[in-house]
This record gives structure tokens, sequence and C-alpha cells, in this order.
């Protein structure tokens, strides 16, 4: 998986912003099962619901959007600074199932990468 990183030509006011978020961040709980490999993980809703209230409290969002079979997210600042990550969404088979599947994992991971929770 070929993953690239982007930023605001400034990012003082974010970095300061995400330190203080990240003190406050309490890692989501393990709420959902894997059937396949019997193992618990916290699934995306639970995931967003962990980072969500504090970043919005220092100013921070975080955006996820579809480019093509790309996903981009952001986190933006209200002090108009950003960083992004962009990561190739690879369905294991052809089908818009597969695809939501995979975009659906490919979201909960990159939130949980960029917003420090596990």
């Amino acid at each position: 998986m070929e993953l690239e990183q982007t930023q605001s030509e400034e990012i003082k006011e974010l970095a300061e912003a995400m330190v203080l978020a990240a003190g406050e961040v309490k890692h989501p709980k393990k709420n959902a099962t894997n059937p396949h490999f019997k193992s618990k993980y916290a699934d995306l809703p639970t995931t967003i619901d962990a980072y969500r209230d504090v970043y919005l409290k220092h100013g921070l969002v975080v955006v996820q959007l579809v480019s093509g079979s790309q996903l981009v997210t952001k986190v933006l600042h209200t002090s108009g600074q950003w960083i992004q990550s962009s990561a190739q969404i690879s369905p294991d088979k052809p089908t818009v199932q597969a695809f939501g599947s995979a975009l659906t994992y490919m979201r909960r991971y990159t939130l949980q990468a960029l917003t420090g929770v596990a």
C-alpha cells in the first residue's frame, strides 16, 4: 500500500491543537468481532466517537474523501492549516460490496493513524 502525506505550508497552530487533543483522546473500545480471525476491533463509528468531540474542542476536524480508488484523509484546523494522507483502496474482488468493505477498513485505519487512537 502506497501512502502519501502532504500538509499546508505552515502547521504550527495545527500541531499545537493536535498535541492538546492527543492528551485528551481515549482509545476506542473494541466493540466488534472479525469472524474470520476471531479477533476484536473498534468499528468505524466507535473510532470516530473516540476523537471527534476532543478534536472539535481544539478546532480540529477530520474529513475523508474518495477520489477514484484513493482515500484522502485530511485533518483541518480552524486556522486553515491542514495535514493530509492518501491511500489506495484495494478490494480483493471487483465488486461494489468488496470496494465498500475495503473503503470502510481503510477509513478506520487511516483515522486511527492520524488521530493516534488504536
